[in-house]
């Protein structure tokens, strides 16, 4: 993939912490930034998650998002249901709980795009280490991904 200056590219927060691994600046030129970003492999991204995820909520492990300190008290939150995003029936059930529109998609993955991702065997070890605990409480299997 190449820069397209016809896209409304907007990097966010998730996208910036890898800037160092990638040579980047926050001052470099967006189509600098776009063109490395887009250069970084699956690969490349699943070997910093050990370096980055406590400091991106996206990245880290939901279970450890349980515990939040608020002004110096610390919170445990409860959960009283999951809802797996994966499961059409537990999305509508989100969608009608908190009138949610479902049908606007932000940041998504294709399911064409996720079946093309290769696992290697020492992306798969990072990802069990680090996401082992949400894989168990979530109930999902924890032998995945598969090399």
């Amino acid at each position: 993939m190449v820069f397209d200056e016809a896209k409304p590219y907007v990097l966010k927060r998730h996208q910036e912490i890898f800037y160092p691994y990638l040579g980047l600046k926050q001052s470099d030129p967006l189509e600098a930034k776009v063109a490395s970003l887009l250069q970084f492999s699956f690969k490349d991204f699943v070997a910093r998650i050990p370096e980055v995820y406590i400091v991106e909520d996206h990245l880290t492990p939901q279970t450890l998002n349980f515990t939040r300190t608020i002004m110096g008290v610390q919170y445990t939150m409860k959960m009283n249901r999951y809802v797996h995003v994966e499961n059409r029936k537990e999305m509508e059930w989100l969608a009608n709980r908190f009138e949610l529109d479902l049908s606007i998609r932000v940041n998504s993955t294709s399911s064409e795009a996720s079946e093309m991702i290769e696992w290697d065997s020492e992306s798969v070890a990072i990802v069990r280490k680090i996401y082992v605990r949400d894989f168990q409480i979530l109930g999902y299997d924890v032998d995945y991904p598969k090399s």
